[in-house]
């Protein structure tokens, strides 16, 4: 479950895209404030939008989406980054092109180059054949970099060079290859403090974090815990060999 707030913008042009949004959404898609919580389908997931709120956040979501601007999601793990990246590519005019997710803290060292630039055959040992990498599988798509913080302070000028030039280079290759993609980057980090320490480069941050969305966990919204209960409760009970089960006030 997935529920967003947005960070860095002026309340009263947060507040005015969110009304825009929500008046131009698909019907059944979102609802006004103050209605029931509505379920939300991202891909193969269901998001519960309960509080009002999260509900303008969401249509927010749908204006964010037809952008080319790169977007940070920040947030503890467990609190839906990867949602909200599907939800922006889903949304988008990229939605016909694919969106390749690489966790950047699961990346081996010795490979973390090819994985995302690809190689051609022969580059170092082992490359028996040319292997395309994420940013070039996902040209006319979108690229969603999870956990970006941990990505190694050797590997990320070469990214930046990669957002900056709007081309990629094979290892082992002198072609750069143009390249069409929006980059949706994801972190349980604070990236300013790790700018602040020297483990993360001030300009690839600047570069990811023009629009930055902060992922707030359950615990900050108390308000979503009745609806939320009462969902699970509902689908757990939906078997006819169950029993409903049903929640009281006074449980939540």
């Amino acid at each position: 479950w997935a529920v967003t707030t947005v960070d860095g913008f002026a309340a009263a042009a947060l507040l005015s895209g969110a009304r825009a949004a929500a008046e131009c959404a698909p019907e059944g898609q979102l609802r006004a404030a103050g209605e029931a919580a509505t379920l939300l389908r991202v891909g193969e997931q269901k998001v519960l939008l309960a509080d009002p709120a999260m509900v303008r956040l969401y249509s927010l979501i749908d204006r964010l989406a037809p952008s080319e601007l790169p977007v940070l999601v920040s947030g503890e793990t467990g609190t839906g980054k990867e949602l909200v990246a599907q939800a922006l590519h889903e949304r988008s005019p990229r939605r016909g092109g694919r969106l390749i997710s690489i966790n950047c803290a699961a990346l081996p060292e010795s490979l973390a180059e090819s994985e995302l630039f690809g190689h051609e055959k022969g580059a170092f040992t082992g490359a028996g054949a040319r292997r395309v990498g994420a940013f070039e599988a996902a040209h006319r798509g979108t690229v969603f970099l999870d956990e970006i913080g941990e990505l190694t302070l050797d590997l990320q000028p070469k990214l930046l060079r990669v957002l900056e030039g709007r081309t990629v280079r094979r290892v082992g290759s002198n072609e750069h290859l143009p390249l069409d993609v929006r980059v949706i980057a994801a972190t349980n980090r604070d990236l300013r403090a790790e700018v602040n320490a020297g483990r993360f480069r001030a300009d690839l941050y600047y570069r990811l974090a023009v629009i930055k969305i902060c992922m707030p966990p359950l615990r900050q919204r108390p308000d979503d815990l009745g609806d939320l209960c009462r969902h699970v409760l509902a689908s757990l009970g939906a078997s006819p060999e169950q029993t409903a089960r049903v929640l009281e006030p006074e449980h939540i």
